[in-house]
């Protein structure tokens, strides 16, 4: 049987065989290469974001159909801005502002940190805690803000300092709410101690309430230091004094200039808020969106004799300083209370405020609200104990 000769291919070079082999490991690699992953937002995030789309374009065309009217709401907005506080938060502003730079705001915190360590919080919660007190709200937001940006605090501390200095500032409730709204500088010491007492009591009792639980879960187990969720991200040396407060070496070479410039920008973002909430607030009451909850509100407070306190309650719900003012001018008897209430609540400007900066150490909105709507109620409470004793 006759066999076919086998043609016998030349050998190739050492150039083509390189060439062949260079061919066959990019066809291979693009057989292997995927498409690249394009991630697509769930259906649950885009229905929000288009409801949410409709009603800002529903508001900017209502804006549109009375400018005059909303206009005089944004010059309202901005004059109790102006009047009530500007004057209690900017002087504040600097005020702090120089003490961080001059490195005393670190030796008092210092001092505190051992009662801070025994509510599970790092030495550098009690600056920010003393922040809190003496500035209020966006000032002890933006604090705790910068503590977890710079490695001095985990996420977990972070969230549980967000409703701790979460505070007003006194020459607000004693001078603009006390002094100013209601005539009284001793409503304005209720005021303040009944708002303090209930921030610091309901952050107290939801941290041992919390501790307890864990304990009998885990049952037997070491409990983790406070910086345990440091250790991986921080050196040793770090952690030995991650319990002070990291501030700059004092150098009084323009902290005057700096310390101002950050106080405007502050205490301006302040203002764009309340301008923003008041003229959100006139259109829902044009919308009469408003009505229901107000009618809602009346009923418990007629009960009580302070039915014309529930529009400024309801006001207050959005912009707390424009709802104090109108509470107060009810002359309603729980109209004091119900400005414990708002004032340590917080409303939607103020909450919007603080949230601006907490959620980059990230605080959920949801918890936050909800810890702080706790506060409310147990400044409401504590402000009616007080002045029935004091008032």
């Amino acid at each position: 049987m006759y066999e076919y000769p086998v043609r016998q291919r030349a050998p190739l070079s050492a150039r083509a065989q390189e060439t062949v082999m260079s061919s066959q490991h990019t066809r291979s690699a693009a057989r292997k290469q995927k498409k690249p992953f394009r991630a697509k937002t769930p259906r649950r995030r885009r229905l929000p974001a288009a409801l949410l789309s409709v009603l800002l374009l529903f508001l900017l065309c209502l804006l549109l159909t009375a400018p005059a009217r909303y206009a005089e709401a944004c010059i309202q907005g901005m004059a109790l801005w102006a009047k009530a506080v500007l004057p209690a938060l900017f002087p504040f502003l600097i005020l702090t502002g120089l003490l961080t730079k001059l490195g005393v705001a670190q030796k008092l915190a210092d001092r505190l940190s051992p009662l801070t360590e025994k509510i599970g919080l790092p030495g550098s919660a009690a600056y920010c805690l003393l922040v809190s007190l003496l500035s209020g709200y966006p000032v002890g937001s933006r604090t705790v803000a910068d503590l977890y940006k710079g490695g001095a605090i985990t996420r977990e501390q972070a969230k549980r300092m967000s409703v701790l200095c979460s505070t007003s500032g006194p020459m607000f409730l004693v001078g603009s709410v006390g002094g100013a709204m209601f005539g009284s500088a001793a409503a304005g010491a209720v005021l303040l101690a009944a708002h303090l007492l209930a921030v610091i009591g309901v952050y107290l009792a939801l941290y041992f309430a919390n501790r307890r639980k864990k304990r009998n879960i885990h049952a037997g187990q070491k409990a983790p230091a406070p910086h345990a969720g440091l250790k991986k991200t921080m050196p040793p040396h770090a952690l030995r004094v991650q319990n002070k407060t990291a501030a700059p070496h004092p150098d009084t070479d323009g902290i005057l200039a700096a310390s101002v410039q950050s106080g405007v920008l502050t205490v301006l973002c302040v203002g764009g808020f309340i301008a923003f909430f008041s003229v959100l607030m006139q259109a829902l009451s044009d919308l009469h969106i408003s009505v229901p909850l107000e009618r809602l509100l009346s009923f418990p407070l007629s009960a009580a004799g302070s039915e014309g306190a529930a529009a400024g309650l309801t006001a207050g719900l959005l912009e707390a300083t424009q709802g104090c003012a109108s509470i107060a001018a009810s002359g309603a008897p729980l109209a004091l209370p119900l400005c414990a209430f708002l004032v340590t609540f917080g409303g939607g400007s103020i909450l919007a405020q603080q949230l601006a900066f907490l959620t980059g150490a990230g605080v959920k909105a949801g918890p936050f609200i909800g810890i702080k709507i706790l506060q409310g109620i147990a400044a409401f409470l504590l402000c009616l104990a007080f002045c029935s004793f004091v008032l």
